[in-house]
This record gives C-alpha cells, structure tokens and sequence, in this order.
C-alpha cells in the first residue's frame, strides 16, 4: 500500500489533533494483521488532491483515524437502525479507516463501496467520508433487513453480493467472503466490549 505524504506544519498537526481531543474518553484498539489478506481490504491510496484534512489523516495512526470516524459512524449507524460498534467493525475490515482507500477492483472509501453498487445507490461522491457512511451503512442495513437479521449472510451478501447468497441457498462457499465474514464478526466482538464497557452508545 502507498499512502499520501504531504507537507505539514507542527502547528497544522497540533490543531488537527486537537479536535480529536473531544474524542480521547474512547479508547480504541489495533487489531493484530492476519496471515491472509482478503481482496477487500488490498486498497490503495490513489487520490493526490485530498483535502488537507483528509491528507492528515491518512498519516494518522490506525488509532487516531478510529477516532476521527468515531462519529461520523456513530451518526450513520443510528440514522439507518445499525449497532455502530457493527459499523466500526464493517469500515475496521473494509478500509481500516482510511477515507480515500481503493482497492484493486475500484472499491472506495471507508465502506468500500464498488463503482456498480455506487450508481445503484446514487452516490455522487464515494470518496466523502460521511457520504460514503451514509450510503454504505444504509445498504449494509437493507441487506440486514433482507436476511431477517442474519448478520452473517448480510454481511456475506455485502462481500460477495447478494446474487451469490442466493445462489448458494445461504452462505457461499467463497473462502474470502467467509474469511471476510470472520474478521467482522472478531472486530465487532472487540469494539461491542469495548464501547459497552464505557456506555458509548
């Protein structure tokens, strides 16, 4: 992966950090790398006109950028009905928060959403965090919906695509999509111990 190395002054980073500062209750935690690497998460940072703010935060460490999404996942979890410690798991898998992340097949942003997905929910701008939430989080929520609540197969679904859920009468025999499945289920076990041990929701 190659990531944006802009030119910044101390101060420039001082003020980024402290509007992080509201955010320092909530401790945030790095997973640690697995062995094998799904397609999803083989993103690059590709766009060299970034904003400033968003050029910093791709330098920030893994911690930082949680907490700079924090809310903004938080707002589009509650708005389409989703648990945000599932949604912080979801962007965790998909992007590990990085805002302008693409990967080899096009995917964008923090959901990685693809470019046919992208046009099916009318999403103008892939690469705006909270744009890109909004659409991400409210498709993953209607593929909740779908399955009745099967968080394994809508999330399988949102992988792979629900035409292969339904070709395989439930969860398909694809080892990305099933290893993709794992490592949300994993990180939504530590975000959900984590937030509800400080009553963040």
């Amino acid at each position: 992966m190659s990531r944006l190395k802009p030119h910044m002054s101390r101060l420039t980073l001082v003020a980024i950090m402290a509007g992080l500062s509201g955010l320092a209750g909530i401790m945030f935690f790095e997973p640690a790398p697995r062995v094998t690497v799904v397609a999803s998460a083989s993103w690059q940072v590709i766009d060299p006109v970034a904003s400033a703010r968003q050029r910093i935060n791709l330098v920030l460490p893994l911690r930082q950028r949680q907490r700079a999404v924090w809310p903004l996942a938080r707002r589009a979890a509650r708005k389409h009905g989703l648990e945000p410690a599932l949604v912080m798991a979801v962007i965790q898998t998909e992007s590990r928060f990085l805002p302008q992340a693409r990967s080899q097949r096009g995917a964008m942003g923090l959901m990685q959403i693809t470019p046919v997905t992208a046009r099916h929910l009318k999403l103008a701008r892939p690469l705006d965090p909270q744009a890109n939430l909004d659409a991400g989080v409210g498709y993953l929520a209607s593929l909740y919906r779908e399955y009745q609540g099967n968080l394994r197969l809508a999330l399988a679904a949102y992988n792979a695509g629900p035409s292969k859920v339904a070709e395989a009468g439930g969860m398909p025999d694809i080892a990305e999509t099933r290893q993709y499945v794992d490592e949300v289920m994993e990180n939504l076990d530590l975000f959900r111990a984590q937030y509800n041990a400080r009553a963040q929701f």
